[in-house]
């Protein structure tokens, strides 16, 4: 029955890294057999918005489709703005020129500033400063311009070991250490 169990969790631990090199955040639960064995099998609980810090989109891809009050968007400027509540937030769907944030006329009209961004504001740009990494404190810069934070202890711990296993998006376990703490997409 062990060998079974091993199957079956070493398939959804494939399926979860799959998941999340999408971006697609999970979260996991401890459970028991009859038989007393103890197992962590992944409770599956996705979302396309894995931090707090995540814009829904970067403006201006989607508008007409911004919902008053709740939708979030990446400026420009990196910022985040959130849409402002009914009646004012029906200008977010308007034209970029007059109400898109920072740039346009009248963008404080439709938008608030949600969080800020700056893609510079990290400890480090990974990976360096490897071996000095804080659990639960160091934010770096990925390949990507996101910024992440090491996970708490004991899982942080693996923040500062190999960049092929454990950096920020390209180590093929980088979910063990790191969590997407903001978006920081660069403009072209």
């Amino acid at each position: 029955m062990k060998q079974k169990w091993s199957i079956v969790t070493a398939l959804l631990s494939l399926a979860l890294f799959l998941l999340s090199t999408l971006g697609i955040g999970v979260s996991s639960a401890m459970a028991s057999t009859q038989d007393g064995y103890s197992m962590k099998p992944p409770l599956i609980i996705a979302s396309s918005q894995v931090s707090p810090h995540s814009a829904d989109y970067v403006y201006p891809d989607a508008i007409g489709t911004y919902v008053p009050g709740e939708t979030i968007v990446e400026g420009s400027d990196y910022n985040l703005y959130q849409c402002k509540p009914f009646p004012e937030g029906g200008w977010c769907n308007q034209t970029p020129d007059a109400y898109g944030p920072v740039e346009g006329w009248f963008w404080s009209d439709a938008w608030d500033l949600y969080a800020t961004c700056n893609p510079n504001s990290a400890d480090y740009v990974y990976p360096d400063g490897i071996g000095t990494y804080v659990p639960g404190e160091t934010i770096v810069e990925g390949s990507d311009y996101n910024l992440y934070q090491c996970k708490p202890f004991p899982e942080g711990g693996w923040c500062n070991q190999t960049p092929d296993a454990y950096g920020p998006v390209e180590g093929w376990v980088w979910s063990d250490a790191w969590d997407l703490y903001q978006t920081c997409t660069p403009k072209s």
